[in-house]
């Protein structure tokens, strides 16, 4: 996450991996843009803060949203983990139905069948 009023840059890795190569890209890519755009956005600081860790490999997506459910709410950095993921895919399922227009159709295209069965 990138933050201009502080030019911060924070990683969040649940896998906890080495994320400076990813720091120094963005440091770069900030350094090439000065020299378009002379808005004083060319020197950023790298932050890290203490992160819950996923203990499998499939849960990287819910953890960045249940990370970002923390930063919006202003909740501490380990509130959610591990222990959390189911019950935060069902949280994020439902939000997503709730929202969502529903069709009465799968598609619309030729050759698409209908949930009668139909053509």
């Amino acid at each position: 996450m990138a933050q201009p009023k502080t030019k911060t840059v924070n990683v969040y890795d649940s896998l906890g991996g080495d994320n400076k190569v990813f720091y120094e890209l963005f440091r770069k890519f900030m350094s090439v843009r000065s020299n378009v755009m002379s808005d004083g956005m060319d020197q950023w600081h790298f932050s890290s803060t203490a992160q819950n860790r996923q203990t499998d490999g499939t849960s990287c997506g819910i953890f960045t949203l249940m990370k970002a459910e923390c930063l919006v709410n202003n909740l501490p950095a380990l509130t959610l983990g591990q222990s959390n993921v189911a019950f935060f895919r069902n949280y994020v399922r439902g939000r997503l139905l709730a929202s969502g227009d529903r069709h009465t159709y799968l598609c619309n295209a030729l050759q698409c069948i209908d949930p009668r069965g139909q053509l």
